[in-house]
């Protein structure tokens, strides 16, 4: 699993100015839990219009703090430019759904 590498800039371009929803999981990539939570999320997002971006907090750690994170994983729903949920730890398929419901798919 390769992380997505953005400055702030092109976060804000990408993902935040984007017109699709997004799931951000925010984790070390080495860590099993960051890994599995990658797949369920990437699972979901299929046939969805979810993009699904993953963000190294070893590497990205103005973005990180940006959102508060505060442990690895963490998953935040972003939508038409505002982050609309957000869940600490390992997250299935299913938690995701449940996650993303207030958002427009």
């Amino acid at each position: 699993m390769t992380p997505d590498e953005f400055t702030q800039r092109e976060f804000t371009q990408r993902i935040i100015q984007s017109p699709r929803p997004s799931i951000v999981v925010f984790g070390i990539t080495e860590e099993r839990t960051t890994r599995d939570t990658v797949q369920a999320a990437r699972e979901f997002a299929t046939g969805t219009t979810y993009r699904v971006h993953v963000i190294d907090i070893g590497h990205s750690a103005e973005l990180a703090e940006e959102f508060l994170i505060m442990a690895s994983p963490t998953i935040v729903v972003i939508h038409q430019g505002t982050p609309v949920a957000q869940a600490t730890g390992s997250q299935s398929v299913e938690e995701i759904a449940r996650l993303t419901a207030g958002a427009a798919q």
